[in-house]
């Protein structure tokens, strides 16, 4: 008798611990915002936070501070800035990881 008891319990135990993940799932998905500093505002991304995982050519201290990508080796090519930003978007597209979204000039 104990045995089926404990049997039940079990299988009770499980289902709530199935029905909780989903909730907690669903709530993720449901309260889940991009960050609102995303792109281009006023002609500059968005300064890097505090953590050491982001870069950037606009940053004005050296943790965060890298050179902007250059095209090649001088004498280069002269490239109008629609074609530069072609380019651009072709190198990054084939950068194992990257995952271009949004390829517009802003």
């Amino acid at each position: 008798m104990w045995k089926r008891i404990v049997f039940i319990a079990l299988v009770i135990g499980v289902f709530v611990g199935i029905g909780f993940v989903a909730l907690m799932v669903v709530l993720s998905v449901m309260s889940w915002q991009p960050p609102g500093n995303l792109g281009v505002k006023d002609g500059k991304l968005a300064d890097c936070p505090e953590t050491p995982n982001c870069v950037s050519s606009q940053a004005a201290d050296d943790v965060h501070r890298v050179e902007p990508l250059r095209f090649g080796n001088p004498p280069q090519p002269k490239y109008t800035p629609g074609e530069a930003w072609a380019r651009l978007v072709v190198v990054v597209s084939g950068l194992r990881g990257a995952n271009v979204v949004d390829a517009t000039e802003s």
